[in-house]
């Protein structure tokens, strides 16, 4: 098959996923994704697939998008964003517009674009969570309470004290909500958590979403806490991440972590870490990634302008053609950890733009560069992405396999973030050995449908419907490739370019011995 090899994105979603990334997205993933050797893609396979007769995992949950594996992230109150004192931080430190005031810890703070990204895909998971059936009303607190995966909720405020077990199998996934009838924060005082079952080895699938803030002490805490308000841990050991100011917007973040005498360990869920691609809604009329509200896509950002413009551009008013000169982004991902790097790409004078290619270690180590991309937000039906490149010469392997060669070629994607259908995401045929040769142009004309195939190596020719389970652990609807593909170009989220072998399209590609960049010296989306 042609499976592309697309890092399994959000491993810490509660179900299937599309990716988007690298989207993306972002959008990585290193799970089998229909190729000759199991290769991966960034929206995760499938995330759920227990031998436990008894488990039924959620009907669906949200993906943190790039806020997975951010140990704390927060806003930006009126005093800074995360304070530490004496405290470990194991994984990303991120504020949006704050600072972080660091008295005695050992942490790494993000950039403030990579915080700013991650705290818009954290605002669209946590608008996400609240939509999610209960299984289970909760109250009390928990002390001497063993739970199988599930949803759980509590309509207001929750107290929690005493150890609660969660026993699942290893791919078990536990969602609590607390406040769901519109308040009530967490607070949890001598409160651990501990796993039992196969799910012991696992880091937690376990995430506490609260309508307002949340306060840990003396506490050994498991999961991801996805809060409305600010957060504050003391004298605890915590494995998860804290995403802090969920009822903050893009243009007014809030939030803020407070962390003393504490250990945090940030680490992705099983199935590996995520991917993802900005899950802001864009300017313009109909634009927006899933979850926006096409015409009105200002989600939590009213600094968009809603009226007027052409659909799909992301114009003020009367609208512009979409801008592909900036705004590139380079997913990069590890091969051992599945942990995704997500840089823009530094511009190309003269060009577009340039990056450095990961150097290459063994085929199940190191970093590979799987995506170059760019958020498109429109209808390019008919169109032709046309896109001239170069790079120097060197020798360049990709990911699980030696063999195969190593290629660069075009990709577009209608999501942004969902389950991992395979119609929302085309590779062309038309491609580049970058063993070969140092230049050339990539030209593909979306009216010629031979020259697409969809993630699961369907061409865009195919007029018979494949529903069901897809090769990439999802599920399909009743819809053909050749009508996929058409509904695909009506709504375009991401463009770009995938590195990766012959016959599996984003597997991503690393140089032999001395640095080597790539350069992106145009790309065009023409009628």
């Amino acid at each position: 098959m042609y499976a592309h090899n697309v890092p399994i994105r959000l491993a810490r979603t509660l179900a299937p996923h599309r990716f988007a990334a690298g989207a993306l997205v972002a959008l990585a993933l290193l799970t089998a994704a229909c190729s000759k050797d199991s290769a991966s893609r960034i929206n995760a396979p499938p995330l759920l697939s227990s031998m436990d007769k008894g488990y039924t995992p959620p009907a669906s949950a949200p993906s943190l998008g790039t806020a997975s594996g951010f140990a704390a992230l927060a806003g930006d109150p009126a005093a800074g964003a995360v304070t530490c004192t004496s405290s470990t931080v194991n994984g990303e430190v991120g504020v949006v517009t704050g600072t972080v005031a660091n008295t005695g810890c050992t942490l790494t703070v993000s950039t403030t674009a990579a915080a700013a990204a991650a705290y818009a895909d954290f605002l669209f998971a946590y608008d996400s969570f609240p939509s999610i059936p209960c299984d289970q009303i909760l109250t009390g607190t928990l002390a001497g309470v063993t739970l199988s995966p599930g949803v759980y909720c509590f309509t207001a405020a929750a107290a929690l004290t005493g150890t609660l077990t969660l026993n699942g199998p290893a791919d078990g996934v536990w969602i609590f909500k607390i406040g769901t009838g519109g308040t009530g924060a967490l607070t949890g005082t001598g409160f651990n958590v501990v796993m039992a079952g196969g799910a012991t080895t696992q880091c937690p699938n376990v995430y506490w979403w609260v309508a307002q803030g949340a306060t840990l002490t003396d506490s050994h805490f498991l999961g991801t806490i996805l809060a409305g308000a600010d957060i504050t841990v003391n004298y605890s050991i915590l494995k998860g991440d804290l995403l802090a100011g969920g009822a903050g917007s893009t243009s007014h973040p809030t939030g803020a972590v407070t962390l003393t005498n504490t250990t945090i360990q940030s680490c992705p869920p099983a199935g590996g870490p995520v991917v993802h691609t900005e899950l802001k809604c864009n300017q313009g009329v109909g634009n927006g990634p899933e979850g926006c509200d096409p015409g009105n896509s200002n989600n939590r950002n009213p600094s968009n302008d809603e009226n007027g413009g052409i659909p799909g551009n992301p114009g003020r008013k009367g609208g512009h053609d979409v801008d592909l000169s900036k705004g590139w982004k380079v997913y990069d991902i590890d091969a051992a950890t599945l942990k995704w790097d997500i840089d823009m790409a530094a511009a190309l004078p003269g060009g577009v733009a340039q990056f450095p290619f990961e150097q290459f270690v063994s085929t199940s180590s190191g970093s590979f560069t799987v995506y170059l991309l760019n958020n498109f937000n429109s209808d390019i039906t008919g169109k032709t992405i046309s896109a001239n490149v170069a790079w120097d010469q060197r020798t360049y392997l990709t990911r699980g396999s030696a063999e195969d060669g190593a290629y660069v070629r075009l990709e577009f994607q209608d999501v942004g973030n969902g389950d991992f259908v395979s119609n929302d995401y085309w590779w062309s045929s038309v491609k580049l050995n970058l063993n070969a040769v140092t230049s050339g142009t990539l030209t593909a004309a979306l009216t010629d449908r031979t020259l697409w195939t969809n993630i699961c190596g369907q061409s865009a020719t195919d007029i018979v419907a494949h529903p069901g389970p897809n090769c990439t652990g999802g599920t399909d609807p009743a819809v053909s490739p050749f009508d996929g593909f058409t509904n695909a170009m009506k709504n375009v989220k991401l463009a770009g370019l995938s590195f990766g072998r012959g016959s599996s399209f984003a597997s991503g590609v690393a140089v032999v011995g001395g640095p080597a960049s790539f350069r992106l010296k145009s790309f065009t989306i023409t009628p």
